[in-house]
């Protein structure tokens, strides 16, 4: 055999081998990544713009795993709640929502027969974490431990997201062609009657300026309120929508003293626009959005200025600035 052909044979073997070598290596394994750059200048959201030891310039994001898997499993459960509601707190979710809103669209005062008609299956998600191995640690204390590789963690609770914000969009739709089924049983000849008469009367007034925001506002509480509506539902969606600032209510109590045109006084009160929301309890923002099954019911609620919500007598048979409370 000549030399050439050994040399030739020996780097194909080489090559074979470091593919296999290089096939084999363990994703779980932490390697040494460049995270410093040359005129690096950070632009917010843990994000800088610089330069790499190449001379390229760049944007890189650094974030801290262990606050990056936090983020991503509280925003798992808490749209796990959203969507499925918590069973302990008496919230339906949106999965109720659906259902209850079906048993109306379906009763005998709407034309309806009255039967309880299927519904999607409610479903648990997030699956339950692995068994504790109980044994004693270092120091001779009794504890219990589960391991799991935190790539395989991370991807499993993206997995939970993506079905979750899928599951979110069906009941959404589902929700409006509901609604919108009902409003259309009920609009009758006397709504529209009422319907011409304020719209006459509002093109005898000088216009005024609407704010956007508060409009929103007021859709989303008023379709909202009801007894024992979750608190951690409308301070995720508030902070979410860009009606409170996260900043604002960080390492601050979710909840103050609230009293009414009558002199009476609810406490643990979540104000948000015109709306003030009372709880039966009060909790700090982190704890609330950072502890599972952190929760607090809703048990009234007033508005400033019931004229200029929409649909006001669906949420508020009230008068501005008193509170609704009670209501079955």
């Amino acid at each position: 055999m000549s030399t050439t052909s050994t040399v030739f044979k020996f780097g194909i073997f080489s090559l074979m081998a470091s593919a296999v070598i290089l096939g084999c290596a363990n994703p779980n394994k932490a390697e040494k990544i460049e995270t410093k750059g040359e005129k690096m200048k950070a632009i917010g959201d843990n994000t800088s713009v610089g330069l790499n030891k190449k001379g390229e310039m760049i944007s890189r994001k650094k974030v801290e795993m262990a606050d990056h898997l936090q983020q991503l499993q509280r925003k798992v459960y808490t749209l796990e709640e959203e969507v499925y509601g918590n069973d302990e707190m008496g919230n339906k979710g949106k999965w109720g929502a659906l259902k209850e809103c079906m048993k109306q669209a379906n009763s005998k005062e709407l034309g309806g027969d009255g039967k309880i008609h299927p519904s999607p299956e409610k479903r648990q998600v997030t699956k339950r974490e692995s068994q504790l191995k109980i044994g004693l640690d270092e120091q001779g204390n009794l504890v219990g431990i589960s391991d799991e590789y935190l790539k395989d963690r991370i991807e499993r609770f993206n997995g939970y997201e993506e079905i979750l914000q899928k599951d979110k969009d069906f009941y959404d739709e589902k929700i409006q062609i509901c609604q919108a089924l009902i409003a259309e049983k009920t609009f009758d000849a006397k709504t529209v009657a009422k319907l011409n008469s304020a719209v006459n009367a509002e093109i005898t007034e000088v216009r005024t300026y609407v704010d956007p925001m508060n409009l929103q506002i007021n859709n989303f509480v008023c379709s909202y309120v009801k007894p024992g509506a979750s608190l951690k539902q409308v301070v995720t969606h508030a902070v979410d929508s860009g009606w409170v600032k996260e900043e604002e209510l960080k390492e601050h109590e979710v909840g103050t003293d609230v009293k009414d045109a009558t002199g009476y006084t609810f406490n643990h009160t979540f104000k948000v626009g015109n709306w003030a929301l009372a709880f039966d309890k009060s909790y700090v923002y982190g704890d609330l959005m950072n502890e599972r099954g952190a929760d607090a019911n809703l048990v009234a609620w007033m508005n400033s200025s019931t004229k200029d919500v929409s649909g006001s007598e669906s949420c508020l048979p009230v008068k501005s600035g008193r509170w609704t409370k009670n209501r079955k």
